[in-house]
């Protein structure tokens, strides 16, 4: 997975979407479909990951 989060990032991709990517490759994988591959790599989002938009949504589905 690290090889393909460095081969996405070196061709451009900034380095949350290169993560995302070879996240979602790895998880393609058949061998590695179970979360106990993958679930660990997962960085829980945070209202500080959040834009302005999407915490007014938020909030919005919460009421």
């Amino acid at each position: 997975m690290m090889e393909s989060f460095y081969r996405n990032w070196q061709q451009g991709m900034n380095k949350p979407e290169a993560l995302r990517q070879a996240q979602l490759a790895l998880r393609k994988l058949p061998q590695y479909r179970h979360p106990y591959y993958w679930a660990p790599l997962y960085k829980p989002i945070t209202a500080r990951d959040m834009t302005d938009n999407e915490k007014r949504n938020y909030r919005r589905l919460r009421k």
